[in-house]
């Protein structure tokens, strides 16, 4: 007989390491294999992405050359993923400011996106930058996440929603766009 889970008793469960925790991509698989589950066999499907969503951007500063190398970068991409220059000028120190949104695809191939080059900035791998100047030079540089005196990472819209899992505590309706 199922029976209904309170909150305290899956937190409790949890807290002891007993919970059973499914991601709901696993759910699905073991569903589309035939397996059936009731509400005792599982304690939490948590609806998680590792996918990037807007609103996730880095606002990054680096060197990228000696001072008066160039006036001013026009362009910038990191591993081919577009960055927009700013948000404080450059002009001669040979330094970039950029902001790199989550959701940019590289121009070199359109599974690699912003949010991977978030990961693989973390992850401590060496980051190709090229960017374009006003004078129409073009410059070519690598660089770690160590090497950026400025890296700072944003989502905005986690200060206003709880994307980790699908809960709703409390008896009122919940809208939301998903």
């Amino acid at each position: 007989m199922q029976k209904e889970k309170t909150l305290k008793e899956i937190i409790e469960k949890i807290e002891k390491k007993e919970a059973i925790i499914l991601t709901a991509n696993e759910l699905c698989e073991k569903i589309k294999l035939g397996e059936t589950y009731a509400i005792d066999d599982i304690d939490v499907v948590t609806t998680a992405t590792r996918g990037i969503m807007s609103g996730t951007y880095a606002v990054l500063s680096f060197e990228v050359a000696p001072p008066d190398t160039f006036i001013r970068a026009s362009k910038v991409w990191l591993n081919g993923v577009k960055g927009q220059i700013g948000p404080c000028p450059n002009e001669r120190i040979g330094i970039l400011d950029i902001i790199v949104n989550g959701t940019e695809h590289s121009k070199y191939n359109h599974n690699y996106g912003g949010g991977h080059l978030f990961r693989d900035l973390v992850d401590g791998k060496l980051i190709k930058i090229e960017f374009e100047t006003i004078e129409g030079f073009h410059f070519k540089k690598d660089i770690y996440l160590k090497d950026m005196p400025h890296a700072k990472l944003f989502a905005t819209r986690h200060a206003f929603k709880n994307y980790l899992a699908f809960t709703n505590p409390s008896k009122e309706l919940k809208h939301t766009i998903f």
